[in-house]
């Protein structure tokens, strides 16, 4: 039997219970007239945001933090002179789309990657942790904070539909299990009806609550029947809550296009979500990104410099959305968010014999914003690899390959963004967070 999608059947049910057959459920701006409840949104509920920006299949990051010449056994996909320097630091040409917000900014080089098979990598990405034969994975990294900081949201866990949710899914309640949405239209399925027809779907909500009760009370033995009525549960409280505000005021995308990103492709939907989402408090946690980075053959990898560099530029609209907005303290929504970059692993710092580059476990992770420590006119830069591009012990407090150095690994990672929320990552995490790194 195929798995129960949980966060799916959410969605459908909100969709079709808040939109079919219930007269007046425009989705169009709402009439000033029932706008008694409207939330004030110059206040954010959420002490701190966070925007997961993955990079899925494995980037390269010769094209990043690890610039490289060519070389033996080194074929890097540009000419030396794109390499450029910011800070003191070379970067690769996929870089210049951050330089704007880079004093803002902390690298963490020589991450390494101790899968290299998709999946399990992937699930270690965002939980830390091998994930043994027949068990659940751990709680993901956006689970455990919408468990921490998102309690409040009735949808605290966004997953841009360019990823797959299954890979954040953890042992959390289905009230923190990531959302998939495509962009912040879609949302308005799961805003209630205009004025009088509120009256009309609260009988078809009561309604629909004895007829889930019953099917559940008639299923006992089924877990399928009880996550089903959970999930539609969860997705009338949505309805219920300010949530249907929250999701329709929202503005047309402003950032910048370029030859790569539009407004009206999936990466310029997937900034305008972020953006909005974070401006309308509608959830402190959203994961975006794309999964077209596996590159083993030469088809796939003529195409891999140019995808990277889109997603930077993705990023810097989404840093770009955030700091134009200000905050009632004066600052804008970017000193409120923690934007963090990576993906499961790299690709092998040569050609194949596919013309392509298959997995190295070098990798590294890119951080912007809040609780992050920034160089004033630089770069914060932590760890390294060597001239063959691999990875180099770090001791996670000094930052240095000194007594106490040890591999890298997503454990460290995750655990440094927990402490840049202020949040001890000693009851999640075995490793220990790179203070370097964090503000």
């Amino acid at each position: 039997m195929p798995s129960f999608d949980r966060r799916r059947l959410l969605q459908s049910l909100a969709l079709s219970a808040l939109g079919a057959g219930i007269p007046g459920c425009e989705r169009s701006r709402y009439d000033l007239d029932y706008l008694e409840d409207t939330p004030d949104f110059t206040h954010q509920r959420a002490p701190h945001y966070f925007v997961f920006y993955f990079l899925m299949g494995g980037w390269d990051i010769t094209t990043l933090t690890e610039p490289r010449v060519k070389g033996a056994r080194m074929s890097p996909s540009y000419k030396p002179g794109a390499i450029f320097e910011y800070g003191g630091h070379r970067l690769g040409p996929a870089m210049q789309p951050l330089v704007r917000h880079m004093d803002q900014m902390a690298v963490l080089r020589g991450l390494r990657a101790t899968a290299l098979n998709h999946p399990q990598a992937r699930f270690q990405l965002v939980t830390g942790k091998f994930r043994e034969p027949r068990q659940a994975p751990a709680a993901s990294i956006q689970t455990r904070l919408a468990d921490l900081i998102g309690r409040d949201y009735p949808i605290p866990n966004l997953s841009a539909d360019g990823l797959r949710p299954a890979t954040f899914l953890g042992d959390y309640d289905p009230h923190l299990e990531p959302f998939r949405i495509g962009e912040m239209y879609a949302l308005r399925g799961l805003s209630r009806p205009r004025g009088p027809m509120i009256d009309q779907e609260d009988v078809v909500f009561e309604a629909l609550r004895k007829r889930d009760a019953a099917y559940v009370a008639k299923h006992a033995e089924s877990a399928m029947a009880e996550n089903f009525a959970a999930s539609a549960e969860l997705a009338r409280q949505a309805a219920e809550s300010d949530y249907r505000w929250r999701a329709s005021e929202f503005v047309a995308p402003r950032f910048k296009e370029t030859a790569n990103l539009e407004h009206k492709n999936r990466w310029g939907y997937q900034v305008h979500l972020v953006v909005e989402a974070i401006r309308n408090d509608i959830a402190p946690i959203i994961t975006a990104g794309s999964g077209e980075f596996d590159a083993h053959n030469e088809h796939d990898y003529g195409y891999h410099q140019r995808a990277i560099t889109r997603s930077m530029e993705a990023v810097a609209a989404i840093c770009d959305g955030l700091a134009e907005h200000r905050t009632a303290d004066g600052g804008t929504l970017l000193d409120r968010t923690t934007v963090v970059i990576s993906s499961e692993f790299s690709r092998q710092p040569w050609i194949n014999e596919l013309g392509g580059k298959h997995h190295w476990d070098a990798n590294a992770a890119l951080f912007l914003g809040k609780g992050v420590r920034g160089t004033k006119g630089g770069l914060t830069m932590v760890g390294e690899c060597d001239e063959q591009l691999f990875p180099q012990p770090l001791n996670p407090v000094t930052g240095k390959p000194d007594r106490g150095a040890d591999d890298v690994t997503n454990g460290h990672f995750l655990a440094t963004v927990l402490a840049m929320a202020g949040i001890d990552p000693g009851p999640h995490f075995d490793q220990s967070p790179i203070q370097g790194l964090i503000a």
